[in-house]
Formats: C-alpha cells, structure tokens, sequence
C-alpha cells in the first residue's frame, strides 16, 4: 500500500469511527481545513437517525414520533467556543436532516456515509429525518459558558450565585465596575491621613488607573482577596528564590571553572573577576538567607557582573575565554542569560512594594468582589469555576445531569484550561462507564492560540491521557479540504522545524494533504505569480542599486511596512485589472497587531481598493483617545475622580504619579467640581504644583525623584489645568465647531500625539476622536451628560469602532488580525509586517499572575518573588503559540499564499522579530540573494522570492496628515 493511501485510509476510518463509535470516549484531531465542523455534523445527524433514536425507543415505547424525536435531541448536547459556530453547526445539521428526509444518497448528504452503518433503510431514515426537523428546537448547542449558566440557574441554591445573575459577556461591566469602585475610594486612598500602601504606591508610579487595571486583571483571574493577602515576600518564597538562583548560577560558575582551571587570560580578560564575583554569590546562597541578605547579595553580584553576562549572552567573548569555552559557547551564553535575567528581577524587587500592592488589591478586591456578588454580575471565569466546584461538591447533580445527555460533543478543544477540563472529568470521566454519556472532542492541538485567554495545551494532553486511559479512542483527520497542495507542502517547510513536540507546551507537526485535486482559483491560476511568494520589504532610494548588507538593513520597520504596503495594493490592482472575475473579497491582508493598520489602509485606498477592516476597540483603547477622553471628562463631569486623575497624567498635564496624593490631600478634587474662576484657580493651581514640585526634589525615596524628573512639570501642568477649567467655563457659550477648535488650538493634542512612532496615525486617532466630539455636541439628542457616558464606556473598552464598513457579502479586501481569522480562508491571503517587533510599550504597571493558589506581581517591571519561574513558563509557552499561529495564518489561503517582511541582510539569523524569526527556520531558508530582477526567483518547489522595493518606484513618502486621519477612519 502507498504512502498517499495509507493516509486516505486512515482518514476515512477516522470520520468513520467518529459517525460509529458513541460508547467510548473519542478525540479527534483536525487540522487545518480537515473538516472537522463535517465530523462533528456527521455525527450528531447519525446519532439522530440511528442509535440515538433506538434509544430513546426503547425508553419510550410509544408511537408518538414527535415526542421521540424530542428526547432525542434534547439528550444530544454539543459545545461550541462561540455563537457564532454554534448557529452554523445548526444550520448544518438541519440541511443535513431535509437532505435524509428528502431522500438524497446518503453519500451526498454526508460524504463517506452509508444507511448500512446503522442498519435502517431509507425510508425510516427519511421518516425519523422528518420528525426530527419538526422537533428541531430541542437540540441543544451553544457554548461551554452557555452550558454553566444554565446548570447555575436550574441549581441556583446549591451554587450560591445571586439567582438572576447577569454575564458581562465581553467583560465591559466589569471594567466600568472597577473604574466605579476606585474613583469612590480615592478620597479615602489620597485624602488625610491616606491609605499608607496607596500612598507608597503613588509615589512609585503607580497610581489609580493601574489599580483598577490589576483590580480587573484579579477579577478576570478569579484570584479571590484571601490569596492577595498572604505575604509575597514568605520565608517560604524567600528560600525558593534562593534555590533557583543556585540552579541557575551552578552552569555558569561550572562552566568558568572548567575552561579557566589552569589557564592563562591576558591581565585584563574580566573573566576571572567575573568568575569570582559569582563564586563569592554562590557561597552566600549555600544556607537559607534572609530576605534581605538574599537581595543585597543579588544586587551587590548584578551591579558586578551585569554586563559581562550580557554580552557572553550574546556571543561576546573574549578570544581567549572563546577559545577556552569552545564549543559549549551556545549553550554558556544561555545559562549567562538566564542568569543575567533572574539577578537583574531579584536586583529590581521591592518587597514594600509588593507588600503594599498585595494588601492594598486585597482589600480593594474584598470590597470589589462584594459589590459585584450583589449586583449579580458574573464573568466567564465565574461560570465555569461555580458549575465546575458545584459538580464536584455535589455528586448527585453531577449524576442528575449526566443522566440527561446521551452525547456529549466538545468543538475547539483546544482552547480548553483546566477548569473546562475539571468539569467534563466532573461529568464525564468521574463514573462508571455504563452510566456516562458519550463523549466526543474535537480539536487541533496545533491551532491553539489563545493563551492569553487562558487555554492551556497541557490540560488538554492531560486530558486526552486521561480519556484514552479510561478506554477512549483517538482518531486523526489528515485530508485537507482548503489548502492546495502547494502551500500545504510550504506549511510543512514551515511547521516542521518550528511545531516539535514539548510535552504540555508544544504540540508535533503532522501533516496535512490535499483532499483531492482541484483547479486553482481562476483569477489566481496565470502566471508571473506563484501559489507561495515570499517578499522582502528591503528599501532602496533608486531601484536595483547594489544591495549592500549594511543598506538593506538600514530600511526601518515603518518603511518596510510602507514598501510592502504599496507592493500589496499594486499585485491586487494589478489582478484585478487583469482578470476581471477577481473580486476585492477573494484576498485578505492578516496582520499580528492592529498598529500599523493605517499604513495597510492607506495603501489600499490610495489604489482604489474597496478593504473591509475588522471592527475592534483599538481606537477606542488607543493610549491618545484614552487620554483624549479622560481629558474630556475632567471637563463635562467634574465629579469624576478618576477622570481628574487619568487627565493629570496625561501628556497634556504631565503631573507625576507622586505628585497626585498631594494634589488630593489639598482638595483638588472637590476644589475642582467647584472652581469656576479659572484665573484664580491658575494661581493656587500654579502654587500647588510649584509645592509639589519642590517636595519631591527634596524626596529622599528616589522613586519619586525617579517620577519628578521632568524639571518645571508644575509650570506646565498648572497651565494645562487652568486652560481645562476655562474650556469648561466656554462650553455652553460657544457652538460646537468654536468650542472644539479651541481644544485644538489650546492643548495641541494633534500635534503631541504626532510625536514619535506612528505619529500621523496617532495624530489622525485625535482628529477623528476630536471630529466625532463636534459632531455629537452638534446633535440635538446628545446631553453632556450622555457624551460623559460614552467617554466612560469608550474608557471601560465597551464601545466598539463602528466607522460603516463593507458587509460581509460586499466585494471588499478583509484586512484583520491573525487571530480574528482563525477559522476563515480566502483564495488569496497576504501575510505582511511579519518584521513587527513585539514591544511591551509601556508595561502594566502591576502585573499578576495566579500560581498555585498564591499571587505573582510585578509592579512597573520590578518583579517579585516566584515571577522569574512564571514569566519563563509563560515565555516558553507564548514562543509555542507564535509558532502555532504561523501555522493558523498560513493555512487560511486556499490557492495563493504571500508573506513580507524585512528580512535580514545577511543570511539566517535569528532576529528580534518573532514570527519573521520563525519563518527564518523555514526548512531550505531563505534565497533572496538569488533575486536579481522585479520577475524574482523561484526555487525547486516552485516557491517564487521578491524584493518588490528594490526593482519598482521607490515607496510613497510618508502619509500627509489628511491621508493619515482618512486611513485613521477607515480604521
């Protein structure tokens, strides 16, 4: 037997098995386009058809077709990761039910599929079809949340939820909630005496909207107030950290011994002061050592050592110690970088910080978690943490629901965490095997990628051992039905260096194949185009000048981004105007983040491209509107705190953190409600800040010297705050238009956003926000106080950017996010900026992480105890998934796949970009070296390389503002 029919044997007889098998627990894996949404349709409608209803015949011996055709599919319970999959797996399985009962071939209806498998003929089939389509209400699919909610709701007493809770679907509540909670407890956090943990806090930076970002983070997270409290800084974790610097000191300190025992350096080599200096930190680390000890031995080391560890990192040896460490050199620089890491967090912990942070989220979370109980407001994480803790608490319901359901089918499983795989084993796995409903997962380890909310591929290789130990089946399906065979050989080029096993972090690659022959996409089939085309945005100031290393490396990120940009609109345009049944909507352009979208944009509507961007709260969430609307509030409702606050941290105001418990400790907040003189207030205003200043110069703690560092901030902070008050006094005197230009004139908000990267795209974000602002204060209907209402909600992420864009069904470009596409294909797909470097920008200013039933923090990149351990998990696994989202991005295409970035000049190499250094790893690399006109080169696999920027007219100049603001609305 050949190798392709071993594959279409197996194939056939997994979907074989998944229509058959309902008594043993059975996982599938579907790749990318495999069908598994047809497997999962295939075998509800059999189960239906067949065995489902024998059942529930012998259960009811009656006649009464309808009412069996009920309990059939209200036993029958399928879970989907969205509505929007749920209300296709319906539609689905209904066509498939009119197709049995208008009697079409069983293979038409469903591929594959005989009446011989379950043992009826068609006329029963098209009967019992029949009376199912009648009964059709009765079936049962939604999501998983969906599922806890209705289990909560019929067990409302025994889960002690508030019995008519309501879900924050999209977690907006939450956030207005949390911005509710802190803005009424600054008073008491800033007022006199303070509150001593907020007060410290403050004067570190971290201010009221970091508290009610980590408040919701802790929310989110279901970290509950008891775990805040325990102490971060415990003797415990105080000697754990100690253990793991040890561990992670041992290789280096070895490594030194062994190359420099006996040898002889120049007398300047730092090698064996170096060496020194770390023996000196692991003998001090031999016994428990005090929180104190611990950290001035790490600090004493790192301000040593530091940069020497760094550059060995780095490869930056010295020839002598090259030459001594040989061919360990890869592996010394990596143990020098985690070393250099884990002393450069212990040299940055401050545990009053971290104490401070605890006990303050802790009571906050306390009172928080009060409210939102009483209100009944529930977040996913509740849902699935109350069924889940109800099901193990309460046998008997866990029995009386099992009861009720015949099959159970889980879609997307991949996405799973332990909590989702705790229920299922609750209801499911935890009894005897007569007694527990039919068990059916679907998904594609490899497609996992939404760590970020929560799913974890170790829970789900967890669970599938535990399945399979409890006599379960795993079956894969390895025909693809999207991809042609050429690009599924390059995801196989591309997957395989980078999807290898790692148990619980990565899943193997296993191959996919195209389910049979087709013609490729008319538009798509002519040359000078390949099915796989990579491009390099190299940039040159005329065409085919001599590509020197040095000159392609110096193409910025943006004006690769540009480069590639144009190249897109002119293959596109060009397409078009070749082949005229090529529609907008057979591409899309898929990007890693929405930031630089505007480039993207700009390029298309320049050539006349119809482009249909996602909708997303990027506008809204922007750090310019939020300031914008922060601004605005402190204007339109005075009373807002919290506003006041996000408004004297702007860029427009520029007060520091430190600077705002002594504003409120001197009235602000009620003087500011109040003032309506804003002469008189610029004065006290001005007096106040020059206190401030002066108080924070003299602040022993350099973090608030740290935060006051921008010398005469009081000047420009006192001005700003009185230029407010008298926008505010103008504002019924002035129509909208009068009103709104002078925010332009007064603060220059365009022109700051304007500054730095992206600062026409920003600067565009402002015009637009300051555009819809005139137009709402024109219309008659909007009340400042409604206007105050949408800024909150734009604040708190609930508002939505509905700028009009093409519908689903117009002939338009989709420009979306990588994870946004998860689930679609098109003909042709564009996969550009692959260069974007990830940047944190500004970090959070209090992270959190749940451990074990303890809390992680890190507080303005300062991490605490037990973070190095968890920010390398969560490293490891974020560098897993990236990988797994190449492989979701490049299997969205059907018949022409495009990928761009700027490449690295000379050669492979690993660069700072990760899925550029990804594609990097490409089995055959990269030969762009072999381009050497506009046509390109292709490769032995057909594979074609460009570098569009060098052989067409140089890129268009950076957008004009009116571009920017334009590409900023298509946004």
């Amino acid at each position: 037997m050949s190798a392709a029919s071993d594959w279409r044997a197996d194939d056939a007889a997994a979907r074989k098995l998944a229509r058959t098998e309902f008594a043993l627990p059975l996982l599938l894996a579907a790749g990318a386009g495999s069908g598994k949404t047809a497997a999962l349709v295939a075998r509800i409608t059999v189960w239906c058809i067949g065995p489902g209803w024998e059942r529930a015949s012998a259960r009811q011996p009656s006649d009464d077709a309808r009412a069996r055709a009920q309990a059939v599919l209200a036993r029958c319970v399928a879970v989907t990761f969205t509505e929007k999959a749920a209300a296709e797996m319906e539609e689905r399985i209904g066509r498939a039910l009119a197709g049995f009962a208008a009697r079409r071939a069983p293979g038409d209806v469903l591929p594959g599929f005989e009446l011989a498998e379950i043992g009826i003929a068609p006329a029963e089939a098209a009967a019992r079809a029949t009376a199912l389509l009648d009964a059709f209400e009765h079936l049962r699919i939604g999501t998983l949340h969906a599922f806890c909610a209705r289990v909560l709701r019929e067990h409302a007493l025994d889960s002690g939820m508030h019995p008519s809770f309501e879900i924050d679907a999209d977690e907006t509540a939450i956030a207005r909630a949390c911005r509710e909670y802190v803005a009424l407890d600054l008073p008491r956090a800033y007022g006199e005496p303070g509150d001593a943990n907020a007060l410290l806090l403050a004067r570190a930076g971290v201010g009221p909207p970091a508290l009610c970002e980590a408040l919701q983070r802790a929310s989110e997270l279901g970290i509950p107030a008891s775990t805040l409290r325990a102490d971060p800084c415990a003797p415990a974790l105080v000697d754990a950290e100690r253990r793991a610097l040890a561990e992670v000191l041992v290789p280096v300190l070895e490594a030194l011994d062994d190359a420099l025992e006996g040898a002889k350096l120049r007398a300047n080599d730092a090698a064996p002061r170096t060496r020194d200096a770390l023996a000196a930190l692991g003998e001090s680390l031999c016994a428990p050592l005090e929180l104190d000890a611990l950290l001035a031995a790490a600090r004493a080391c790192a301000a040593a050592v530091a940069a020497r560890l760094a550059d060995w990192s780095h490869g930056k040896l010295s020839q002598g110690l090259a030459a001594l460490i040989g061919a360990r050199a890869k592996d010394f620089g990596a143990a020098c970088g985690e070393l250099g890491l884990h002393l450069a967090d212990l040299a940055s912990c401050d545990p009053a910080l971290s104490r401070a942070a605890s006990a303050l989220l802790a009571a906050a979370l306390d009172g928080f978690e009060r409210e939102r109980r009483a209100r009944g407001l529930a977040t996913f994480h509740d849902l699935l943490a109350r069924a889940t803790e109800l099901l193990e608490r309460e046998p008997r319901i866990a029995e009386e629901l099992a009861r009720g359901i015949d099959q159970l089918l889980v879609d997307e499983f991949q996405d799973t965490d332990r909590l989702q795989c705790r229920l299922l084993r609750a209801l499911v796995l935890s009894r005897a095997s007569a007694l527990r409903p039919g068990l059916f997962v679907v998904g594609d380890p490899k497609q996992s990628i939404y760590g970020w909310r929560g799913a974890d591929l170790g829970a789900y290789a967890q669970f599938r051992d535990e399945c399979l130990a409890a006599g379960g089946r795993e079956a894969r399906l390895a025909a693809s039905f999207r991809s042609s065979a050429a690009i599924l050989d390059e995801v196989g080029r591309l997957a395989r260096p980078n999807l290898v096993e790692d148990a619980g972090v990565q899943w193997n690659y296993e191959p996919l194949h195209e389910a049979r022959v087709r013609a490729p996409h008319a538009s798509l089939a002519a040359a000078p185009r390949a099915a796989v085309e990579y491009w390099s945005s190299w940039g040159s100031a005329e065409h085919g000048t001599a590509r020197a290393g040095k000159e392609l490396d110096a193409t910025s990120s943006d004006d690769a981004r540009r480069i590639e940009a144009r190249a897109i609109a002119e293959d596109l345009a060009a397409l078009r105007a070749e082949r005229p049944e090529f529609r907008w909507r057979d591409a899309a352009v898929l990007l890693r983040t929405t930031s630089a979208l505007p480039i993207y944009l700009a390029a298309l509507r320049e050539r006349g491209i119809r482009c249909a961007p996602s909708k997303d709260r990027g506008f809204h969430r922007s750090i310019e509107v939020q300031e914008l609307a922060n601004l605005l509030l402190a204007v339109l409702a005075p009373s807002d705190a919290l506003a006041l606050a996000g408004a004297l941290r702007s860029s427009a105001v520029g007060a520091p953190d430190a600077a705002l418990p002594r504003l409120w400790q001197r009235g602000l907040p009620e003087h500011w409600s109040r003032w309506r003189d804003a002469g008189a207030a610029r004065e006290r205003l001005a007096t106040w800040c020059a206190e401030i200043e002066r108080e924070l110069e003299r602040e022993p703690d350099a973090r608030a010297a740290g935060h006051a560092r921008i010398a005469g901030w009081s000047l420009a902070a006192a001005d700003a705050l009185a230029t407010l008050l008298e926008l505010r006094a103008s504002f019924a005197a002035l129509r909208a238009d009068r009103w709104v230009e002078r925010w332009r004139a007064w603060l220059l908000l365009e022109e700051r956003a304007a500054l730095g990267p992206l600062g026409p795209w920003r600067s565009a974000n402002v015009a637009r926000a300051l555009d819809d602002l005139e137009a709402a204060l024109a219309s008659d209907a909007r009340a400042p106080h409604e206007l105050a209402r949408a800024l909150r909600e734009g604040l708190a992420g609930a508002r939505e950017d509905v700028v009009a864009t093409p519908r689903d069904e117009e002939d338009a470009v989709a420009v979306l996010t990588l994870h946004a596409a998860k689930g679609l294909e098109w003909p042709l797909v564009y996969l550009p900026d692959l260069h974007h470097e990830q940047h944190s920008g500004e970090r959070a200013r209090i992270e959190l992480a749940d451990d074990e039933a303890r809390a992680l923090l890190s507080i303005r990149g300062a991490a605490g105890l037990g973070w190095r351990a968890h920010a390398r998990r969560r490293a490891a696994i974020e560098a897993a998934e990236r990988a797994r989202l190449l492989y979701v991005a490049a299997t969205r295409a059907t018949d022409r796949l495009v990928l761009c970035g700027r490449w690295p000049a000379h050669g492979e190499r690993e660069c700072a970009a990760p899925l550029l250094d990804l594609v990097l790893r490409r089995e055959g690399g990269a030969r762009f070296e072999q381009v050497e006109s506009a046509a390109g080169f292709r490769d032995e696999h057909g594979v074609l390389w460009k570098t569009p920027g060098l052989f067409a007219p140089a890129a268009a100049a950076p957008a004009r503002a009116a571009d920017a603001r334009e590409a900023a609305a298509l946004a």
